[in-house]
């Protein structure tokens, strides 16, 4: 059986790009960017699925899309997370009376 240049034993034509959004999610979900790179990850990771699915075949990066995806989505679980977080620590912070305090702008000198 040979294979003819372009194709995979499959007979499918093998992807002669990658999709530069693919690329681009992985690298900011990588990269994180204090949370606008996680957000631009999951954005970029979704168009780049689409623009793959409907290059048929013809693109390739799905991997890379998906691992932006799978980033971005961690960072936007780690942002949420922080801001639970910082918002309990202010909280229970010493001098403040719970985030009643906080909100009403009493304060006690």
């Amino acid at each position: 059986m040979s294979e003819q240049p372009g194709q995979h034993q499959s007979g499918r034509p093998l992807p002669s790009t990658t999709n530069g959004f693919a690329v681009a999610s992985l690298v900011l979900g990588i990269v994180w960017f204090w949370g606008v790179g996680s957000i631009l990850a999951l954005v970029f990771g979704y168009v780049a699925l689409s623009q793959i699915d409907r290059s048929a075949g013809a693109e390739g990066g799905r991997g890379m899309a998906i691992a932006g995806v799978v980033l971005g989505w961690v960072g936007v679980a780690g942002i949420v997370l922080m801001v639970v977080l910082m918002g309990l620590g202010f909280a229970w912070m010493p001098g403040m009376d719970g985030m009643g305090d906080m909100m009403n702008g009493s304060h006690e000198h």
